[in-house]
């Protein structure tokens, strides 16, 4: 009994075996079969899960940073109305509902954590720059000027940079001005200006060739004219401009308007302790030389308007005219003119200098003299 068990069970076994090894076969056959449509399969399934993850972030990028065409309707928004949108009227992205309702698209929560940065604001950043959320700055070199921006590379020290002329103009300019450089050619001084008049020669060596003072230690001189007088006393209604100190010079008193000649005059002037004055700002007051130069009116800049702010020169003022070349540049410079500066040790003197030597001396206001005006 136990034996023919024993063989009925090798007889289960052993076929259970070949049937295995048959299916076996048969499954690696059908696998070999269809392989290649498997692995087709399960590319294409991974490439629809990819694109399917595209599109859906595609979605909600232009979602969050496209303007919205309707604002939700509920102002209790959930994650997807914070994609897509703030709660308002225009959906204009303003910062401000995200700091009212603590809500907002992504564009709005950027630019109210922006707001918290302190981004500066277009008044704050230079005029056409772009910075930040496509800002342009409108700052502009006039900004907190109390005049306009007039200056150019001739007003501006050599070497020096300036912001260039104009109230809205950023470009770096170097200026051109070269006052410095003109006096050290003051030890070339051999002879005194007169020695050579206009003609005076451009170096050193040149004036020592021909016998006559070099200039280039002097200023450069510009020249306007008043054609119409309209009563002024001075010879003629030529003004002339010293551009190293900018003082403006009338012609000289005369007595007849346009005469065209010089008439001397007293400067019985006083000191009366108001310098700022409603007719020109200075100390003296009175004599014939200061009334004049107080009441002259003249174009001083061929603007056309006539200027009315002149005065009689400082004793300094008449010695810086001829150490910047009045001998050369000034009509009718070999005179003693009138200063404003009274003498330390008498009121009832004055100074005078003489604008074609530099001669500088001291005499009674009484003494007729020559007078001529100035003016900043």
């Amino acid at each position: 009994m136990s034996k023919n068990l024993k063989d009925v069970g090798k007889n289960i076994y052993k076929n259970c075996r070949e049937k295995c090894e048959s299916l076996k076969i048969k499954l690696q056959e059908i696998f070999k079969k269809y392989q290649k449509p498997f692995v087709k399969l399960g590319w294409r399934m991974v490439s629809t899960i990819v694109l399917t993850l595209t599109a859906v972030s595609t979605f909600v990028a232009y979602a969050a940073f496209t303007e919205p065409t309707a604002a939700p309707s509920a102002s209790n928004q959930d994650f997807s109305q914070n994609i897509l949108g703030a709660d308002n009227g225009d959906n204009s992205f303003s910062s401000s509902n995200v700091t009212a309702n603590n809500d907002g698209s992504v564009i709005e929560r950027l630019e109210y954590l922006a707001g918290l940065l302190n981004l500066p604001s277009q008044a704050d950043v230079k005029l056409t720059t772009a910075y930040g959320n496509e800002n342009i700055g409108t700052l502009t070199p006039v900004n907190g000027a109390t005049s306009a921006l007039d200056a150019t590379a001739s007003d501006v020290l050599a070497g020096k940079v300036f912001f260039g002329s104009g109230d809205t103009d950023w470009t770096p300019t170097v200026g051109t001005l070269a006052i410095f450089g003109a006096y050290e050619n003051q030890k070339n001084g051999i002879w005194d200006d007169w020695k050579g008049s206009a003609s005076s020669q451009n170096n050193l060596a040149s004036a020592w060739a021909n016998n006559q003072d070099q200039n280039n230690e002097e200023s450069t001189w510009e020249t306007y004219t008043d054609s119409s007088l309209s009563g002024s006393l001075v010879a003629t209604g030529e003004v002339k401009k010293d551009t190293r100190t900018g003082l403006y010079w009338s012609n000289c008193y005369d007595s007849t308007s346009g005469g065209n000649s010089c008439d001397t005059a007293e400067n019985s002037f006083v000191l009366n302790g108001v310098v700022s004055d409603a007719d020109d700002g200075l100390d003296a007051e009175g004599g014939v030389s200061v009334d004049f130069c107080e009441s002259l009116s003249l174009d001083a800049n061929g603007n056309g308007t006539d200027e009315t702010d002149w005065y009689l020169p400082s004793q300094k003022e008449l010695m810086q005219s001829y150490i910047d070349g009045s001998a050369n540049n000034i009509p009718e410079a070999a005179r003693n003119y009138w200063s404003s500066t009274e003498y330390c040790n008498s009121t009832t003197y004055a100074w005078y200098v003489s604008l074609s030597t530099g001669f500088a001396a001291n005499t009674t206001k009484s003494t007729s003299y020559y007078a001529r005006c100035v003016r900043r």
